[in-house]
């Protein structure tokens, strides 16, 4: 259901982006991106552009960074995966 507001087409692969550990987290990762967003009605984030699941210290090709979160967030989240 989280995907289906969050995406109005096909979404890639995460081969197809090259989605893996991020090389410089403090600099280029998924959760300081504009395509990780939150979904709605959870406590959950989800890519809007790549598909499956999708973790904050990670980071693809498609990368564009969302300013305000980079300012917020300047260091991964961490998890255990």
């Amino acid at each position: 259901m989280c995907n289906d507001r969050l995406s109005t087409g096909p979404k890639f692969t995460k081969k197809e982006v090259d989605y893996k550990d991020s090389d410089d987290p403090k600099v280029h990762r998924c959760g300081i991106c504009q395509y990780h967003l939150h979904c709605p009605g959870t406590d959950k984030m989800k890519c809007a552009i790549v598909e499956g699941e999708i973790y904050d210290e990670d980071a693809c090709k498609l990368f564009t960074i969302d300013l305000i979160e980079g300012a917020l967030y300047p260091e991964p989240k961490s998890h255990d995966r």
